[in-house]
């Protein structure tokens, strides 16, 4: 083997052994990622499923959002109504957020939904 390749091979198990026991900054250990918490997701998944439908008008989407508490926005230029629920899991190392996407047709009705987690550094 070239060096060049053995150095690869090196620095691939160098990155594998880091990852499996934690990265190391400044002497102290960072965490390793724990799997997202989709319990708050889920939740809003479920109430869109059960409280909207296919062609529903602005008015009943916006008066999901005010029932629920959830901030929300129109992006008029993506035509889709959105909104995040910050930090719903406060003892991650991560601040967690849900994600919530309400797309319209081209007569402003509901047509689609998507809900996600978003993870950003504390």
């Amino acid at each position: 083997m070239k060096r060049s390749a053995y150095c690869v091979v090196f620095f691939a198990i160098l990155v594998l052994v880091s990852l499996s026991y934690g990265i190391s900054v400044s002497g102290q250990s960072l965490p390793l990622p724990t799997p997202p918490n989709t319990e708050k997701s889920d939740e809003i998944e479920d109430l869109i499923d059960s409280e909207l439908f296919v062609g529903a008008p602005s008015e009943v989407i916006e008066a999901f959002f005010e029932r629920h508490g959830i901030a929300y926005s129109f992006n008029e230029f993506g035509n889709r109504y959105q909104a995040i629920i910050r930090d719903v899991v406060p003892e991650l190392q991560v601040v967690q957020s849900v994600v919530i996407r309400i797309d319209l047709d081209s007569e402003g009705r509901f047509a689609a939904s998507d809900v996600g987690n978003d993870f950003t550094a504390r």
